[in-house]
């Protein structure tokens, strides 16, 4: 997997680690992956690739809220398998997956994921294989789509399919999946923590359905377009609610647009998008916070009641911005 500048991310000589935090489930035995149901309402068979060779897997698996995100290891097999109730995003490690989606074969490899169809399917994972299976519940995903009705991504209808993890809204998501396996891997990890816990999944949400939306061929030519004064409207919403989970999808609606529009204008007229500017008003409040800190506060308790969702960023963001460290402006405060 290649290194990203600015972040770290695991390797090749880190990959067994993979949400080894939250073992839940490990096998040498093809029969017992099968009546395994940590994952998928049903599994109807699970078969080795290659039955002259040693089987094993292993899935660890963490909630937050209530996405599942697992990391699965496989010596390579075939299953067939039914999901009704949640959206997967299968996004590969290493190696490659395919499975099925309304009748044609989807595979992806480390520069893309699967965003598949609900219903039953067969999936095959390559030998040496390891991936994050990301579960979002059918309802939450009904409940953003509804938030918006500009926009046009609808769950219960076809998935994207495949979705590019370099380019567009599907890097962004990618990108954020990674960071979240990552930080599920630290042993100060925040992410189980409730409050931190409920705004990933939000995010993870949030970022679906502007690669959905995106995926969709033509809807840019139909979107409701958003100027200057949306931009503005969209500001002082942001600023009187920076302390909320409000998803850029809930912003858009507000001010009459839809998501995509409301990105495009901040891009033309800022220079950022929506949640990049969402970010730095945060940065802001999270600074007036510190700087009137009461007894008992923290950094984190702070950061997190003000809307931060990224916190393992927050502190070089913060710093970058205010030319010190969080602690540091805490401890001038108590000073």
């Amino acid at each position: 997997m290649t290194q990203r500048a600015g972040a770290h991310y695991p390797g090749d000589d880190e990959q067994d680690d993979l949400l080894a935090r939250h073992n839940q489930f490990e096998t040498d035995n093809a029969a017992a992956a099968c009546r395994q149901t940590i994952l998928f309402e049903r599994q109807d068979f699970l078969e080795p690739l290659d039955r002259e060779q040693p089987f094993s897997m292993s899935i660890n698996s963490v909630l937050l809220d209530d996405v599942r995100i697992s990391a699965v290891r496989t010596s390579g097999h075939r299953v067939r398998l039914v999901e009704d109730q949640n959206i997967s995003l299968l996004l590969p490690w290493t190696k490659t997956i395919e499975t099925d989606d309304i009748g044609r074969r989807i595979a992806a490899n480390t520069e893309s994921m699967l965003i598949p169809t609900p219903g039953p399917r067969t999936t095959m994972c390559e030998s040496g294989y390891l991936g994050l299976v990301v579960q979002l519940p059918l309802t939450r995903l009904r409940s953003a789509a509804a938030v918006n009705p500009d926009d046009r991504w609808r769950p219960d209808g076809q998935a994207p399919g495949v979705v590019s993890v370099t380019t567009g809204q599907g890097a962004a998501l990618g990108r954020y999946l990674r960071h979240l396996a990552y930080e599920l891997d630290q042993s100060d990890a925040l992410l189980v923590a409730r409050g931190a816990a409920n705004a990933a999944a939000m995010m993870v949400t949030e970022l679906l359905g502007s690669a959905w939306q995106e995926a969709m061929a033509g809807d840019e030519a139909r979107i409701r377009s958003a100027g200057l004064f949306q931009v503005k409207l969209a500001e002082e919403i942001m600023r009187a609610t920076s302390d909320e989970a409000l998803s850029i999808a809930a912003l858009a609606a507000r001010v009459g647009v839809s998501t995509r529009s409301l990105q495009l204008a901040f891009r033309q007229y800022r220079g950022a998008g929506p949640r990049q500017i969402l970010e730095e008003v945060r940065l802001d409040a999270a600074h007036a916070r510190l700087l009137s800190a009461l007894p008992g506060d923290n950094v984190t308790r702070i950061a997190l009641d003000c809307g931060v969702t990224h916190l393992g960023r927050f502190s070089a963001r913060y710093r970058s911005r205010f030319g010190e460290s969080p602690l540091s402006t805490l401890r001038r405060r108590r000073s």
